[in-house]
């Protein structure tokens, strides 16, 4: 609260303009990303985001590559991700950017209560 009070930036400002915002990308992410799936290698989904989103998001399309090769440097992994994505590997769905995932979740349901493996 100390760094709030010398900033001059009030309690509600910050958890609204802030705080809010910063913690809703974080679910969007990890909403559009996660999934149930018998196959381990299908219960990733990617998005293929514009570059400000992949930027924001850490290029997290990267993260599907980096678990399919985890001894692949990082500087690599652009390249791996590209074979995967013209290769015979199943992958999980693959979203063509945020603006999909909205599309088709944002009025949709798409969780159930009940667990998908029973």
């Amino acid at each position: 609260m100390l760094g709030l009070r010398r900033c001059h930036i009030p309690l509600l400002t910050y958890l609204f303009l802030v705080v809010y915002p910063s913690v809703s990308l974080t679910h969007l992410r990890s909403f559009a990303e996660h999934r149930a799936d018998d196959h381990s290698q299908l219960r990733t989904n990617v998005v293929e985001a514009h570059p400000f989103w992949g930027l924001l998001f850490l290029n997290n399309n990267l993260h599907v590559a980096h678990h399919a090769h985890p001894h692949v440097p990082w500087h690599e992994l652009p390249r791996v991700w590209r074979a995967m994505r013209q290769g015979s590997v199943r992958l999980g769905r693959v979203f063509g950017g945020y603006g999909e995932v909205a599309r088709e979740y944002l009025l949709r349901p798409f969780i159930t209560p009940e667990h998908p493996f029973g």
